[in-house]
């Protein structure tokens, strides 16, 4: 079987609030098993049969709004997929020092790539960003809290649905992923 990892969009911060043990349910009812979040920002991590990430992600959030009311976006990849972004992390060194402050935007879809130049214009001169295939990757050695390259930011300039998580939140999920 193939693991995925679904990444929901703001959940439990902003006022939508999803309990884990209810993702994990939605996701067992659709026979995604078994099934295991990781803290409470809505990533889940299912065996998914031979289903490819994005139709995990559609079952998913179809899955949620029915049997929760909640309508909330699903970005997900594969193992491998999380694999080769783990890999082409363009901060190593950042990411090393202080996990926190590297991040990976999910990005729903292929980005408007003309968006870029506007994303970029958004950092402060020690931030820094790439974006690669589905990726955007973000150096905030200040602190993301403080950055102006937010979720919003990023679906703005790149025309595409975008949810955020720290490095430190992506090595678990790998991890999660491959056991």
């Amino acid at each position: 079987m193939s693991r995925v990892v679904a990444l929901l969009r703001g959940v439990n911060v902003g006022g939508m609030s999803l309990s884990m043990s209810d993702l994990r349910e939605a996701a067992g009812d659709l026979g995604y098993g078994p099934v295991a979040t990781y803290i409470q920002s809505g990533n889940v991590i299912v065996d998914a049969g031979g289903d490819d990430p994005a139709t995990v992600a559609a079952a998913l959030a179809g899955a949620i709004e029915s049997a929760l009311g909640v309508r909330v976006p699903v970005i997900a990849r594969s193992r491998e997929q999380l694999e080769a972004i783990v890999a082409a992390n363009p901060y190593p060194e950042a990411a090393a020092a202080d996990p926190r402050f590297v991040l990976v935007g999910f990005l729903g879809g292929e980005p408007d790539r003309d968006g870029i130049p506007a994303l970029a214009g958004r950092a402060t001169e020690r931030e820094d960003l790439t974006v690669a295939g589905n990726e955007v990757y973000l150096s905030c050695p200040d602190g993301f809290g403080r950055s102006k390259l937010g979720n919003d930011a990023v679906e703005r300039a790149l025309g595409v649905t975008s949810t955020i998580r720290n490095w430190r939140t992506v090595l678990k999920l790998l991890e999660l992923a491959t056991t």
